[in-house]
């Protein structure tokens, strides 16, 4: 195996099992799976929302490296398998996980760093977006259970606001690192 190749997947394993680590899964509290534990404000209707889109953002949430918060942003939600970002809203700790789901590939950048770290395959699926996923499909509960705007939820130990824009418009450019950014790739789909 090449060194370079060995050096990327081991530092790719070690950035998502830190991140993953950090912010416990994605979620704040294991417990439940459904948001709430029933104590936030209920809706008045009994409507179910439709999401196909998302831009959530999680204030006051303590979780490892998204010490200031979290921003969720998906699309495509009403199908199979959609894109998803999720982005510490601390600007000093700027920390994004993508997973863009034409390619099977997620992208992950530190804080501090501009370069980004693209896996596929195996590596992708077990390290990537299942590590994060549970942000975005708690943050999709949330949005189909209280629609959009501010509101209080408690979640396990938890208890923050999130603010919800529902089925807004989002651009291809989120859902993959930018054009002039330096992105190293395993050359093997582990």
């Amino acid at each position: 195996m090449d060194k370079k190749i060995l050096v990327l997947t081991v530092a790719l394993l070690l950035a998502v099992t830190v991140v993953a680590g950090c912010t416990g899964n994605g979620v704040p509290d294991e417990d439940t799976g459904v948001p709430g534990n029933g104590e936030e404000e209920e809706r008045e209707d009994d409507v179910t929302t439709e999401v196909s889109s998302i831009d959530a953002e999680w204030i006051g949430y303590e979780g490892g490296e998204f010490e200031g918060g979290v921003r969720v942003r998906a699309r495509n939600m009403d199908t199979e398998d959609y894109d998803w970002r999720v982005e510490s809203a601390d600007p000093d700790e700027h920390h994004i996980v993508i997973w863009n789901s034409d390619e099977n590939a997620v992208y992950i950048t530190q804080p501090g760093e501009e370069d980004w770290t693209k896996a596929i395959g195996t590596l992708a699926e077990q390290f990537g977006k299942e590590a994060f996923k549970g942000m975005v499909t708690t943050s999709e509960s949330w949005a189909k259970n209280f629609g959009e705007g501010m509101h209080d939820v408690h979640h396990g130990d938890e208890s923050l606001e999130i603010e919800v824009d529902l089925n807004p418009t989002l651009g291809d450019d989120l859902f993959v690192p930018p054009e002039d950014a330096e992105v190293e790739e395993p050359a093997m789909g582990i």
